[in-house]
């Protein structure tokens, strides 16, 4: 129990790295914000290469900003101000790229030491932790199964970046009896053998997936695909397409080598994007996100039903 609460705990300092990376950038409305600021014309990101401007942002007491305009120049806001552009980036930590600022936005040019109190601000993200145990029985063998997943969500429910690793403990291996079950089996003996447990992802190659699989990818890097393929997707779009994407096993049908009636049924109903998104897919990845093995795609569920919003306070 403490190495799963420990490993939780890891999981969040771990997306605590990711939402430094992952913040949302100022628009830059197709001009060289540090020569010219424009015009906010909304967008929410995607092709245009806009994002949107940070939002909620609460300005410490004693604080001087200064509000953009359009065509101004970053370097000359800085000059005027008596500032560095390396100073402006300190005293508005939230800007992640300084050529991209936008008329309407409001620039820390001074700071009171005095008065100043942390700066909060929200940045419209969601975080949220799930886990999914289940049990799975093998003959007269066993194992449980423990999913986890912290996961990244924007405004929009959409998932930015998510980490997902899983227990497999199983009876013969992991947990052979309970202590006093035997001369061998002691308090001693079982605290030695809890403490090495080790998740899908620390046993790296020792899991032994890719001898079996026919992407020949180990399961820590099949889940490295997957992470990349959830980002932008909400977890009800990822639920759309594992029903309408997988077999009876929960493994996405291959399109080249299915034949059993009801994937070819499945497959018939796709769109030619969906049938190509599958088959890219498949080449990388053929594992199953909810199964006997472990409920990731529930695991994510959950992590959605938990989220809470992500804020920052800074000086």
């Amino acid at each position: 129990m403490k190495r799963i609460v420990s490993l939780s705990l890891s999981l969040m300092l771990i997306f605590s790295a990711f939402i430094g990376m992952s913040l949302p950038v100022f628009a830059e409305g197709g001009t060289d914000a540090v020569t010219s600021a424009t015009t906010w014309t909304g967008g929410t990101g995607g092709g245009s290469g806009v994002s949107k401007p940070m939002e909620n942002i609460t300005y410490p007491e004693g604080a001087e900003t200064y509000t953009v305009k359009s065509g101004d120049v970053l370097w000359k806001i800085a000059k005027d101000h008596g500032l560095t552009l390396d100073e402006v980036k300190t005293l508005n930590p939230w800007i992640k790229n300084l050529n991209m600022i936008y008329a309407g936005q409001k620039l820390v040019v001074k700071m009171n030491a005095e008065t100043a109190e942390p700066m909060t601000f929200n940045a419209d993200l969601y975080h949220g932790i799930g886990n999914q145990t289940n049990f799975r029985a093998r003959g007269e063998n066993y194992s449980f199964n423990i999913a986890m997943a912290s996961v990244l969500f924007d405004g929009e429910g959409k998932i930015v970046n998510a980490y997902i690793d899983t227990y497999e403990i199983t009876e013969e291996a992991n947990f052979p009896g309970w202590p006093g079950s035997s001369e061998e089996i002691t308090v001693d003996s079982i605290t030695d053998l809890v403490s090495k447990w080790q998740t899908k992802r620390e046993r790296g190659n020792d899991y032994n997936m890719a001898s079996k699989a026919t992407t020949g990818n180990e399961w820590d890097v099949q889940l490295d695909y997957y992470q990349k393929f959830f980002v932008g997707k909400t977890v009800a779009e990822l639920r759309d397409w594992f029903d309408k994407s997988t077999g009876a096993t929960g493994k996405p049908i291959n399109p080249s080598t299915a034949t059993d009636e009801k994937e070819l049924e499945k497959l018939s109903k796709l769109t030619e994007q969906e049938k190509a998104e599958l088959v890219d897919v498949v080449t990388s990845a053929t594992m199953s996100l909810s199964d006997a093995h472990a409920l990731i795609l529930e695991a994510m569920e959950e992590a959605y039903q938990n989220r809470v919003p992500v804020s920052y306070s800074v000086k």
